[in-house]
Parts: C-alpha cells; structure tokens; sequence
C-alpha cells in the first residue's frame, strides 16, 4: 500500500529565474485571510502548506512580498493555540537563513513576539523559539539591534517566566562566535539579577550561572572589562558570590574598592512590576548593600527575607580577614545586634542561616572574638534551648569555635551566668558546653575548683534533665582532675549538700564516680550521655532497685531529696498496716474496743417494706436506725451486745424472751457482764431508750408462749372452732401475774 503523500497547494517555481511566472492559487492577501481565520482547522492548514512549500522551494517564500507575510505571521505568533504559535515559529525557522539583504527589515516585525514566546509553559515551543532565535543571531546584519532586543524584551520582559527563560537560554544562544561582540548590555542585566529575588523570579543562581559561563567563553580579562562598567558595589558582590577574590586581574579592583568603601554607586533595576528605578548603593556595616538590609527587614514576605539572609552569608563568607578588621570592626556591635534580632525570627531557615552567618564571623574575627565574647553569648542565649537539633548543633559548633579563638575559660565565665536561666533547656545545654570543652581542651586550659563551684548547685536543681547533666559534668571534672586531686570536688558537692537539702548529694556522686563512664561527642558536636535515666513510666512499672545517682535523678519529681522521699515511702507502709489491722483484728487486741463505723450505701428500694422484727431492731439500734441497708447495723458503744430473738422455749426453761427479772437465775451475771464491759457516757449523750414489755404469766408451770408459731397457730384453730382456749385474753390485754 502506497504511503501518503503530502502536496503543497502552492505552485513550485524558480525563484532564481525571472521570466518564471505562473498562476498563484493563493495571494498574499489571502494568507492573511487565512491565518486570521476563526477556525483552528483552517490556521493550522495554512501554515503547514506553507512549511512544506518552503522546504520545496529551498527556504523561500512563494511571494515577492515578504513584508505582508511576515505582518500576518506577526498575528499568528499571539495566537491563543500553542501548537499555532509552534507552527509559526517553525516556518520562520525556515525562512530566516534565506531572506538576505531583507532579514533585519521582515524580522523586525515578528522579533519581539517571537522572544516573548520563550516563556511559554509548553517546551516544544521554548525550544523551537530558541532554534529560530540561534538562526537569526547568525545571519543578521544589525547584531547590536539584536542583543538590545534580547535584554529590552528577553530579560527586562513584565512576564517573570520570559525573563527566567531567557536567562537560561543566554548560554546556548551566546556562543564563542560572538566572543569578539560587546556584550556589556547583557552582562550588565545579568549583573543586576543578582540582586532580584523576587517570588515570581529569584533568578540570582541561574544569573549567576550565566555569567560564569559568559566568563568562561570571553576570558578573564575580557569579562573583568565588562564588570568595570559597573557600579563598585554590584562589582564587588559578584566577586564575593563568585568567590574569585585572590585572581590577579582583580586585584586592581579591588584596590579601587578598598579606596572608595564610602562610594555611592548609581546603578538600575526593576521591581517587580517592571517599572525602571534608581537605588542608591550604600554599604552598611561595612560591606552589606543597603538593598540586602531593606530585603531583610521585608515583612510581608519571608521568602523574600529567607533570600536576603542567604545573600548575606555568601557576602560574609566572601569577606576576608582584613576586611573584617578594617572595615567591619568599627560596625562590629551593631552587626552582632543586627544578628540576634535576626535569631527571633520565626522562620526557621531564617534562624539557621543566621547561626551560620555567626560562625563564619567568628571565624574570621579570630583572636579578636575575645572582644565580643558577651555580645555573641547573648545572641547564642535565644537559641539554647530550642527544640531542633540542628539549631543546637549550630550554637554548639560556635561555643566550640569561640573557645579556641579566645579560651575556653574565658568562654565558660561568660557562660555561667546562664546556670541561673529560668529556662531549663538553656542550662542543661550551659552545662553540656562545658563538658563538651572539658573532653576538648587540656588541662590547663581550665580553672577547675571555679568550675566545680559554678556548676555545683545544679546538682539539687528541680528538673532532671539538668541533675543528669550536672552529674555527668562532675564525672567529667573527676577524670580530668585525677585521682588523688578531688578536694576542690568534693568542698563544692558539701558545700551544696550543707547549704540546701540535699542530703544524699554525696552519694549520689559516688555512685556516678564508681561507674567509671565518661560522656561523649558525637559527630555532630553534640553532648552523648552514657547512662540514660529511665523514665517516670518505666520507674512506676519497675520495682527494680537504682544506683544512688539515678535515685537522686529521680526524686525530683514531687521536689523533695531522697530521704524524704524514703520516708514518705515508710509512711505510706505504715499507714497500709494500720488499715490492714482496722479490718483484721490482732490477736490479743480488745475486741470490745469501738472502731468507726465504715461508710454505709443503701440499696434501692429498702426502708420501704420492712419486716415486724426489722422495726423493733431499728429502734435499738439508735442513730444508726435510719439507714436501711442489707449489711448488719453497727451498734453504739452504749448498746449491750445483741442477743438472738428466742422463737422456741423448752419444757423446763422458766426463761422468757423478754428482759430478765431480778430474780432470774442469770440475771446477776448479765449484771456482771455490763458493768465489766460499760463505757463512760458522755454528759451531755442520752442513752437510746428501750422498750419494755410487761407480760403476765398464768402460772409458773405454764410459761406465756403466745410469741411461739405453735401457740399462734393453736389460737387460730380455736378460732376456726369458736373455742377460746384457757388462760388465753383476747388480743390487747395483758394479765398481771402476783408473785408468791
């Protein structure tokens, strides 16, 4: 099967030969026609006729007039369709080698349309701008006009994205064929880049990145030309973010700038809408531009700050000692100041590029860090205790690095004050600097008895993570010491334990010396103990025993010393007797003796019905009567001891259920048993009333049994005969019996 050719709808023609004539099918105006038409279908046909026709007429158009054809493919480069933009572009691709002597005249009507299709978001259609750009950069009469039209409408473009793109395209499009052209305009917009970190562009590193490979295709001494044209302080920033301060062809700039530090340069920008303004260039501190201060002190938006940050790092890093000394030196206090406000910066990329800006300054202040010893541990202060490790590891590295600048003496002076910081965090983290600088530093680098007595009374400090730190520190103060020379040890750890409750200080630090376990840096700088203290769940789940320095750690949590602790815990044991021994008497205890009554519930639903004998129970029972429970009632102190209700009675027993007479037989013994177990009433307490019932008896052989569940059922079988049995009174009535 044949394959498909494409046909152009064009005539083919020697354009070479004049007497070539034919019937076009399709005038100029026509195209124009065409390209503006509403339907997509019919643009995109046009175009692609015409690409092919180009190609079969070796790159040239099939019209004499090329001005109207470069109009209308003007409009079809503000296309709202991407792919007929692409087309467009590709036919210009096509055209722009062949056009001769007319190139500069018909490009100028498509030139700027075209550079702004560099930021389109498709990259088919960047790429194909970039080809027909090349094409036309290598075939122009007027490259001077061209590069004006790069920088005017390429890199000073409103749009962000056609500036950012053109940036990245300058390198491919600017090869070692223009290396003897004048770059200077592109150079110097490029320059001014650096300073433009906006949101929409923060085009510094990739401006920075052409330009480094501007210099690399021109040559030192050529590109050191293009930067003397501009302003000292853009000419000194590149070189500090180009880090090239030592090459030679620098040198005669920078005696230039060491000469005029005070010099005003006037130098263009942009903001980010686009509109042209002057910014006057002052140096604060010495080296900073004024332009990164007022970045830094944008409110509004942090990525505008975060990036003026780094921008002063890379100008301090770049900074040399000398320049340090004699420029900055004069500004030192402030620019320390200007640093800490720095470090109370909620963000956090903020306050680590801040702390690193800090131990690039100490670094290069040297020796003369000693000055400002106070100042920077101030600043270091907000940043002690924070959260992240990262942040610590930085103050960590800045202590050390003060340290060997100055001495770690001199350092750890300064340091001690913060031993009393409200915050817990920051002297725990006192505390592990100054660890951290005994396992660094020699011996006699220290005063050890002053250091002994500095971190002493954090031994009885009210958090644990600071008594672990303090004892660690004296294990540390103890080998660097040596044996034999602990006097000035053990003087701060009495002085402390006399001066505060700490009784059991001694031993705790005993136990700490007797492990013979040293902490440690690890690689990040930061303080590793070697024994870890367990935690208030572990310890409450555990019944184990602990040495004396990790008891010592864990009584802090009511806040009292171990011997307090130890008795509170002998209180509570006692206490657990003494309620054990309420509820189980011991054996030889007094039994009769009165104990309180436990506390009573009732029960839904009782008090309600009670039973005959449940209501002549309540009324001995007393104050207790009232609370109806299924638990038996506890009796008052002034109540006998309870006797059983006597429902049967034998033959022979002449001993009623009711209370005994004086001449019962054991009436004289129940006598006996109260007054040996009666208590003293008080005086101003009634004893409960009791009821007494008075019952006659029909004869002492016949003992009264009408209480008795026989003699009740007897009577009702004599009712049911209607016989009233002797000796028997109706219902009510009581007979009094005389005595003999």
């Amino acid at each position: 099967m044949a394959s498909k050719v494409q046909v152009a709808k064009f005539p083919l023609r020697d354009f070479k030969d004049p007497t070539f004539s034919v019937v076009w099918n399709m005038e100029e105006d026509d195209v124009a026609g065409q390209l503006t038409d509403d339907s997509f279908k019919k643009r995109v046909e046009v175009l692609e006729q015409l690409i092919i026709t180009v190609k079969r007429n070796g790159g040239r158009l099939p019209y004499t007039d090329g001005e109207s054809i470069f109009r209308s493919l003007g409009l079809a480069l503000s296309d709202s369709n991407w792919e007929i933009r692409n087309k467009c572009i590709q036919l210009l691709q096509e055209i722009i080698p062949n056009l001769g002597d007319d190139i500069d005249t018909c490009m100028s009507l498509v030139l700027n349309k075209m550079l702004a299709n560099i930021g389109d978001s498709k990259v088919t259609v960047r790429r194909m701008v970039v080809q027909a750009l090349h094409a036309y950069m290598k075939h122009t009469r007027n490259l001077p006009a061209l590069f004006d039209a790069i920088v005017n409408t390429g890199l000073e473009n409103e749009n962000p994205s056609v500036r950012r793109e053109m940036v990245t395209a300058l390198p491919m499009l600017l090869t070692r064929d223009f290396v003897n052209q004048d770059l200077g305009k592109i150079i110097t917009s490029l320059a001014k880049k650096l300073l433009d970190t906006s949101i929409e562009d923060n085009l510094k590193d990739s401006s920075l990145s052409t330009l480094h490979k501007l210099e690399a295709m021109v040559g030192d001494r050529a590109f050191a030309a293009y930067l003397k044209n501009l302003s000292l302080p853009l000419q000194k920033y590149y070189l500090q973010l180009s880090g090239k301060h030592d090459i030679g062809y620098y040198n005669d700039m920078d005696s230039d700038y060491y000469s005029s530090m005070q010099h005003v340069g006037i130098m263009n920008g942009r903001n980010d809408s686009g509109r042209e303004f002057h910014v006057e260039e002052n140096l604060e501190f010495g080296v900073v531009p004024s332009q990164i201060l007022s970045r830094i002190n944008e409110q509004k938006d942090f990525r505008t700050r975060a990036q003026a940050v780094e921008d002063l790092k890379s100008i301090i890093i770049n900074t040399s000692t000398h320049e340090v000394a004699t420029s900055m030196m004069r500004h030192m206090n402030s620019f320390v100041h200007f640093l800490s406000n720095l470090l109370d910066d909620p963000n956090f990329k903020i306050i680590n590029v801040t702390l690193e800006i800090m131990l690039n300054l100490v670094e290069k202040l040297d020796k003369s860090t000693k000055t400002f010893l106070g100042l920077l541990t101030s600043a270091l202060l907000k940043r002690m205790g924070d959260n992240k490790i990262v942040i610590r590891q930085l103050v960590m590295n800045i202590v050390m690095k003060m340290m060997r600048c100055a001495s770690p003496q001199a350092v750890i002076n300064v340091l001690e004050e913060n031993l009393q910081h409200k915050n817990s965090r920051v002297r725990q983290e006192t505390i592990n600097f100054i660890i951290a600088a005994l396992l660094t530093f020699p011996r006699y680098e220290f005063d050890l008895p002053t250091i002994c007595k500095a971190v002493g009374p954090t031994l009885t400090d009210v958090k644990r993570a600071v008594r672990q730190a303090a004892l660690e520190c004296f294990a540390t103060l103890a080998q660097v010491m040596g044996s034999g020379q602990l006097q000035p040890l053990v003087s701060a750890v009495d002085q402390v334990e006399l001066s505060t409750d700490g009784e059991g200080l001694m031993a705790a630090v005993q136990a700490r010396l007797a492990r013979k376990q040293l902490p440690k840096l690890t690689s990040d700088g930061l303080v590793e103990y070697t024994t870890q203290t367990p935690s208030s769940a572990t310890v409450r789940s555990s019944t184990a025993q602990h040495d004396a320095d990790t008891e010592w750690i864990l009584a802090v949590g009511s806040g009292v010393s171990s011997t307090a602790r130890t008795a509170r815990s002998e209180l509570l044991e006692l206490e657990s007797v003494t309620t054990s021994a309420r509820s189980t008497p011991m054996v030889g205890s007094d039994v009769s003796a009165p104990t309180p009554a436990p506390r009573r519930f009732m029960s839904a639903g009782r008090g309600r019905n009670k039973l005959p004998w449940e209501e002549d129970r309540d009324e001995r029972v007393g104050p207790y009567g009232t609370l109806p429970n299924s638990a038996p009632n506890q009796y008052t102190q002034e109540d006998a001891p309870p006797r059983p209700r006597q429902m049967w009675m034998a033959e022979g027993d002449q001993t009623p259920h009711m209370s005994p007479s004086p001449h019962h037989p054991y009436h004289h013994q129940q006598q006996h048993y109260h007054q040996q177990h009666q208590h003293p009433r008080p005086a101003d307490r009634q004893p409960p009333k009791r009821r007494t019932t008075v019952m006659a008896l029909t004869s002492p052989e016949e003992p009264d049994n009408t209480g008795s569940y026989a003699q009740l059922y007897q009577q009702k079988l004599r009712r049911q005969q209607g016989a009233t049995p002797r000796g028997i009174r109706p219902e009510g009535k009581c007979i009094q019996k005389k005595r003999p």
